[in-house]
């Protein structure tokens, strides 16, 4: 009898099991560029796929810290469906594989909510007090391809008639940022360039007064309140990649932008929430400027050399 039993037990199990297999979640991935460490990254991230899990029924959103070449190696298997990075990177991504943004982190200092940052250039308090007296002295910066690390002061410097490459002594210190504020603190470096707030942060945990630093090249910004010697950039966007599904892309995007900005998930990620995509082309200006990625030199070829010096192979032959 059991024998018999069984087989109708099987059949109308299936259905049940058939039914389960359907309404399993689809996993969706994060890439998130784990510049301080994957664990920091997840840490800080994860917060934000359960809030977009809770919100779009179907779906389990999963962080996946990652380097820049883990980014590529899974954007090329199509294994990521949106990417969450710095702007550099990102406009990386735009060129080379079409990610495109459909919203930008909006930062939390303090009570503040900016959706743009850029650089601050300083020296002890008791060092020079113009940018163009900067020639020939040590700079502590994070390393020469870091956006908000090194290349908007590069940007800010080259304008004042100063390449820090060739014209001052770099020292590449990379993250924590804290740490090229206390090089020049201890004397290991004349000058340095951080991110903006990473100052303020230092003054909040009573790593450093407000006296001990001079800021070059101070500038104001309306509605922008933290030490800035530098033009302003927009902050970290997050982004879909091509293959993602246009209402799911959609759907994120809502779900992000109704994000309360005091709310619980936006402070777990030290964050006020987001923001309408902004204009990223000032970030494409800066790169370009400095030829890198995705703005390599690119290898000169035969037809180059004759196009350039025509003349002079003309006369060689």
């Amino acid at each position: 009898m059991p024998s018999m039993i069984r087989p109708f037990l099987l059949l109308c199990l299936l259905p049940l099991a058939a039914a389960a297999q359907t309404s399993a979640p689809e996993v969706v991935h994060i890439g998130v560029l784990a510049f301080e460490g994957r664990e920091q990254a997840h840490a800080r991230w994860q917060p934000l796929a359960d809030y977009l899990s809770a919100g779009i029924p179907g779906h389990r959103f999963e962080i996946l810290p990652l380097t820049h070449e883990g980014f590529r190696n899974r954007i090329r298997k199509q294994q990521l469906d949106f990417a969450l990075t710095n702007p550099a990177h990102y406009v990386s991504l735009e060129v080379d594989f079409g990610a495109t943004r459909i919203a930008t982190l909006r930062n939390r200092h303090g009570e503040a909510a900016l959706t743009r940052f850029g650089a601050v250039i300083f020296t002890r308090a008791d060092g020079p007090q113009r940018l163009e007296a900067l020639r020939g002295l040590r700079l502590a910066a994070v390393n020469p391809e870091a956006f908000g690390g090194f290349l908007l002061a590069r940007y800010r410097l080259e304008a004042a008639g100063i390449d820090p490459l060739r014209d001052m002594r770099p020292l590449w210190l990379g993250f924590p940022q804290r740490e090229i504020v206390q090089a020049v603190l201890a004397g290991r470096a004349d000058v340095g360039t951080v991110r903006t707030g990473v100052i303020e942060h230092m003054i909040a945990a009573g790593e450093l007064r407000p006296d001990e630093l001079r800021i070059l090249g101070a500038r104001r910004e309306p509605g922008f309140p933290l030490r800035l010697s530098t033009a302003l950039y927009p902050e970290w966007p997050i982004a879909r990649l091509p293959h993602t599904d246009e209402e799911l892309a959609r759907r994120v995007a809502l779900r992000l932008l109704q994000m309360p900005p005091d709310g619980p998930v936006a402070r777990a990620t030290r964050s006020a929430g987001w923001t309408i995509p902004l204009d990223y082309n000032g970030v494409h200006q800066v790169l370009r400027r400095f030829e890198i990625a995705p703005y390599l030199p690119q290898p000169r070829t035969l037809a180059d050399l004759w196009r350039d010096h025509r003349g002079l192979i003309s006369a060689l032959l």
